[in-house]
């Protein structure tokens, strides 16, 4: 249980420290050079993180997975032939979605700077990924997460400071050049420590696995639903009600994600435990720790819901304007639905691990289905029915969730769970 709170407290340390570095980069950047060249990076980074994601194929959650389960049950020496053949397949679809980027950005009349960076970055970043998916399974499951959210924004900040120290004048060429040369020094760096740490193991040749690429591709698609369903209220209010309601729900959907901060930050170490377990329902030590996860994550997220609620009724108005001061019982049901999104527990994160992302999938269209048809019945609600039905949606998804992991491993890891440690399934 220690060790699971010293966890708990470094997983939720690098998600505020994360968050604060991105702010950081977004205020330097509008406060010295104006908001047009932070759009011209926020548009470039909006990019690469959503190229890299479909160019990792969901390779990067199969690494957790797959490292954790043969670290553990073996044969471990399948390691290093697997992460090589993750890299080669994600960096191949990296390059080609690169060239593509490369084609369009030079049709016209001048040449799309924007674009021309994206390519160039989106092989590295993609690679990072594949890289932090490794040592996550590892047993680095913290550590693994420093090189994409820690050290890029802060060798990137850093930057940015010094130009403008000496006074150099940034361009977006230069700025995304300044980013790109960060990028590379991240990816080499972390080159270097998975490097070393695949030294430990011997290095096979392995069987190619096509259930390996069936799985990856689900995960895949279970993280592109994943951002989809949290655009949704964003999406049907610029639809429907205009986008200056659109970037209300924007604000309010987003900061209601920090409430979900404490699952995220004991999830880190929980995906390779449970992927490196050998069976979930017959052992009380993997139910207990998930229960006492749970728990923590729980306790966490009951407090930042209240700061949540406090801070977006009094502070947001005052800092972005009197259109953000929207009826307080709109914030508690969106801090009510991140609040049932923790207290179910990690229930896509032990489907996931389990090899049944199938279920998570099945899970995700079932909570876009509640929002997309409660919206619609909502709608004379307006901005109010679109967020209730978001909270309906990611409720439904989340409890028929928790329904398929009692099913299918005996287990509850919600935090109203009483667990019999002595029953097998």
């Amino acid at each position: 249980m220690v060790r699971l709170r010293a966890t708990f407290g470094r997983g939720m340390a690098l998600k505020v420290g994360g968050m604060i570095l991105h702010f950081g980069v977004a205020a330097t950047l509008s406060r010295w050079y104006g908001a047009a060249l932070y759009g011209e990076y926020a548009y470039f980074f909006s990019w690469v993180v959503v190229l890299a994601l479909l160019s990792s194929l969901g390779l990067d959650w199969l690494l957790v997975r797959e490292t954790a389960y043969l670290k553990t049950q073996g044969p471990a020496q399948w390691i290093p032939g697997l992460v090589r053949w993750a890299h080669w397949l994600s960096g191949a679809v990296a390059v080609v979605v690169a060239v593509a980027l490369i084609v369009v950005a030079q049709r016209g009349e001048a040449l799309n700077v924007v674009l021309l960076f994206v390519a160039l970055a989106l092989p590295f970043f993609a690679w990072l990924r594949i890289r932090q998916g490794a040592l996550q399974g590892l047993d680095f499951p913290v550590a693994s997460q420093l090189p994409i959210n820690v050290f890029l924004p802060t060798l990137f900040l850093l930057g940015i400071i010094v130009s403008k120290v000496w006074h150099w004048r940034l361009t977006t060429a230069a700025l995304l050049s300044v980013y790109l040369a960060c990028l590379v020094v991240v990816f080499l760096a972390t080159g270097q420590w998975l490097r070393g740490v695949l030294s430990k193991y011997p290095s096979v040749k392995i069987p190619f696995r096509k259930e390996w690429l069936y799985s990856a591709l689900r995960l895949l698609a279970s993280s592109g639903l994943g951002l989809l369903i949290y655009q949704i209220p964003v999406l049907l209010s610029g639809s429907w009600l205009g986008p200056a309601t659109a970037g209300v729900a924007d604000v309010l959907v987003r900061g209601s994600l920090v409430i979900a901060f404490p699952l995220g930050a004991v999830n880190l170490p929980l995906a390779p435990f449970v992927a490196g377990s050998a069976d979930v329902r017959v052992s009380s030590d993997v139910q207990a720790t998930i229960q006492r996860s749970t728990r923590l994550a729980f306790v966490g997220a009951f407090f930042l819901s209240l700061g949540y609620i406090v801070a977006a009724f009094y502070f947001l108005p005052a800092l972005l304007g009197a259109v953000y001061r929207v009826p307080v019982v709109w914030l508690c049901i969106l801090a009510l639905g991140q609040l049932i999104n923790v207290g179910v527990g990690p229930v896509v994160l032990i489907l996931n691990m389990r090899s049944h992302e199938i279920e998570t999938l099945k899970g995700m269209l079932l909570g876009l289905a509640v929002i997309g048809g409660g919206g619609w019945v909502f709608r004379s609600w307006h901005l109010g029915g679109i967020l209730a039905a978001y909270t309906f949606g990611l409720s439904a998804w989340n409890i028929y969730l928790l329904f398929r992991v009692r099913s299918l491993f005996g287990l509850d890891p919600s935090i109203f769970s009483v667990l019999d440690f002595g029953a097998k399934n």
